[in-house]
């Protein structure tokens, strides 16, 4: 299970911006005659913990990842949606597949060099995938399962095997057996875990500090804690785009120096999420921009991301066991709008009452619960009326505030709420709220990802053939053969058939069941200088690797 993501969510979705998503794109960009190739783009980060995309996972470490790594699919430089399809990269196309499924093949293009010189090759994938196995690297993305389906894999892990007797490589061909038929497979090799190593890259848990790039550019020079300069990779036979010359990473500044430094264009971007007392001031100073592309002079962008909050049913237990019009009720009462906005925070998140993301592929826009609508709440809260319920939530000023607001309105249709806030300094809330048994009925919290792909969302959170006594990820603790068999079917298939099946999937839950009320999508904000040309958004916020300079 996806214990990680979980626990990840208090530090992730709740004090970190998105991450930087790779770009498949036209080598002309489209900054227009006052944009150039060249220059020095500079960035600010609060934290970057390696260059080593084994073990990156802070955001501006990722970021850095994406741009060194020459994956073997990434996604093209597109808007949300179709920017979520993968297109082969060091792939020489999309994989042949037998085995019913389990049995993976692809071909690598014998073009691609890493910066050092030497060939990029299925050998290269391989040591990467036994790599972020290896216990010795601690790899946390390894903690969410993405590989286990590998024959071999989980052997690796616990240290009984060096490699993963499902992955082989033989001349331009990688070929990997998975114990199990995974549908989103595909998705899980593009992301930075399973950039290609070269030949005697160490077994280091504080990763390297030399590693020669793969992608569009390299890292030329690391100083731990200070800074990362990363340049054009002079190897690359990619179609990324790579518009300016060198990215020019600088370590330790706090948020609000971060800003204050964009304003005056001494930095030009920073992947650390604009907090939101800031998101109202340079709103007000700079306006807002929802566009996807735009090469205008525009400098605050507003996009909605792939971080969800919900308020989650309690469905093992009364008085939300068995009732799916008390819950239908609940996300009826509720107001959405004003819960995203808490604080002021009218840029913070987009109200949502479905479970999948808006921007990801499989999301269609159903307003299942418009609202909110009191009349209709009471009327299907029936005799619900006069029971109490237990709310837990974060210790967070903003989280109780919201709590609050969900008492008031679930007042109205007769639910008398107590709420019980948890501290953000331990893990105490996430081990609460996924041990079966645990005496609450309704969580407010949230979600994210490790991959791009619907299953990430749905399947954790509602199939409840993976509910067990603790770590558990599905906080409703719902438990439907009938959406249970929805959802392993969904797993199975891919391409088109699959995002078709979880949009389906989506909309019933939603309404039929009820397990959760979604909330809101947290919004992406992306504050530029007035240095950058180019700016594309993808689902992550502003896709560097396509970004340009102005003259």
């Amino acid at each position: 299970m996806r214990r990680w993501s979980a626990t990840a969510f208090t530090l992730l979705a709740l004090t970190s911006g998105g991450l930087s998503g790779a770009a498949f794109a036209d080598r002309d960009h489209s900054g227009g005659p006052a944009s150039r190739d060249g220059g020095t783009f500079r960035i600010a980060v609060n934290d970057f913990d390696s260059i080593d995309p084994t073990i990156s996972d802070r955001p501006g470490s990722v970021m850095a990842a994406t741009l060194t790594c020459a994956r073997l699919f990434t996604h093209p430089d597109k808007r949300p949606g179709p920017g979520y399809r993968l297109v082969p990269e060091v792939a020489a196309g999309y994989p042949s597949v037998s085995d019913g499924g389990k049995l993976y093949r692809f071909r690598i293009k014998p073009s691609f060099r890493f910066s050092s010189g030497e060939r990029v090759t299925a050998g290269s994938y391989k040591r990467a995938l036994n790599r972020v196995r290896n216990p010795r690297m601690r790899a946390r993305i390894a903690d969410t399962g993405i590989f286990d389906d590998i024959v071999g894999a989980r052997a690796v892990r616990s240290g009984e095997a060096a490699t993963a007797r499902g992955i082989t490589a033989r001349s331009n061909t990688l070929t990997i057996q998975l114990k199990r038929r995974v549908g989103d497979f595909t998705a899980r090799m593009a992301l930075p875990a399973s950039c290609p190593a070269p030949p005697g890259l160490p077994i280091n848990p504080e990763g390297v500090s030399d590693l020669p790039g793969s992608g569009p550019y390299y890292v030329a020079k690391y100083v731990r804690g200070q800074k990362v300069i990363i340049r054009k990779n002079p190897e690359y036979d990619g179609g990324r785009s790579r518009h300016v010359k060198e990215y020019v990473i600088t370590i330790d500044e706090s948020p609000k120096e971060i800003i204050s430094k964009i304003e005056q264009n001494a930095i030009d971007w920073s992947p650390e999420y604009v907090i939101p007392p800031l998101q109202g001031e340079l709103a007000g100073k700079y306006g807002v921009t929802r566009s996807y592309s735009d090469a205008g002079s525009s400098r605050f962008f507003v996009h909605p991301s792939a971080v969800m909050f919900y308020l989650f049913f309690n469905t093992s237990r009364r008085p939300f066991k068995n009732n799916v019009k008390l819950r239908q009720a609940v996300n009826l009462a509720i107001d959405r709008t004003a819960l995203a906005r808490v604080g002021g925070r009218r840029y913070y998140g987009s109200p949502t009452d479905q479970y999948l993301p808006r921007s990801f592929s499989g999301f269609s826009n159903a307003r299942v619960y418009p609202g909110p609508n009191l009349r209709k709440a009471v009327s299907l809260a029936g005799r619900a009326q006069n029971s109490k319920v237990n709310l837990y939530c974060l210790d967070l000023a903003d989280f109780v505030e919201r709590a609050q607001m969900i008492k008031k309105s679930l007042k109205r249709i007769g639910l008398d709420v107590t709420i019980t806030p948890f501290p953000t300094s331990n893990d105490e809330f996430i081990k609460r709220i996924s041990t079966r048994g645990e005496p609450f009925d309704m969580v407010l919290s949230g979600w994210s990802y490790d991959w791009f792909d619907p299953a990430q969302f749905l399947d954790p959170l509602f199939n409840g053939r993976h509910i067990r006594a603790t770590g558990n990820t599905n906080f409703s603790y719902f438990d439907s053969p009938k959406f249970n068999r929805r959802l392993d079917r969904a797993a199975r298939l891919t391409g088109t058939a699959r995002y078709q099946a979880y949009r389906m999937v989506d909309m019933a839950l939603a309404k039929d069941a009820a397990p959760a009320a979604a909330l809101w999508n947290r919004n992406n904000i992306t504050f530029v200088s007035n240095r950058v040309g180019c700016k594309h958004f993808n689902a992550e916020g502003l896709d560097i690797g396509a970004v340009c300079l102005r003259r």
